[in-house]
């Protein structure tokens, strides 16, 4: 078995770290040095080189956009132009469907086909509907 560590030796007790000579006079002026120890200016290049590398990719993604709305649209140099005729004939059809869209629609001034007791019967009866609702 292990023989019991007595806690009493004195080699126990003396310290094992050693500090070199004379080292707290030169700590002062070491941590001094390195506190007052400027940080060069930034260069051009490094100040720069940020604002650059984002005005360039803003550039790439414009420029790839660009020929693929190009490339991928047809050339419309390439169509043949529609007659006269034909702008003409779709511009009647046009004409034609708008006039009969306002002849078909009612107004609020122009009541078509509708007769005032209809009127006066259907109030009647969405009025009762409430009466009813109202009572329970």
């Amino acid at each position: 078995m292990k023989e019991k560590i007595n806690i009493n030796q004195p080699k126990l007790k003396e310290n094992p770290f050693t500090v070199p000579d004379r080292y707290f006079d030169k700590l002062e002026d070491e941590i001094n040095g390195r506190i007052s120890h400027v940080a060069p200016k930034p260069g051009m290049w490094s100040v720069l080189k940020p604002q650059l590398a984002l005005a360039s990719t803003f550039g790439v993604i414009l420029l790839m956009g660009y020929g693929a709305v190009t490339l991928l649209t047809p050339d419309t140099k390439k169509t043949d132009p529609i007659p006269e005729n034909q702008i003409s004939e779709f511009n009647q059809t046009i004409n034609i469907e708008e006039g009969e869209i306002e002849e078909n629609t009612d107004s609020l001034t122009h009541t078509k086909g509708i007769d005032p007791d209809q009127i006066v019967e259907y109030l009647n009866a969405d009025a009762s509907l409430v009466y009813l609702a109202s009572l329970e």
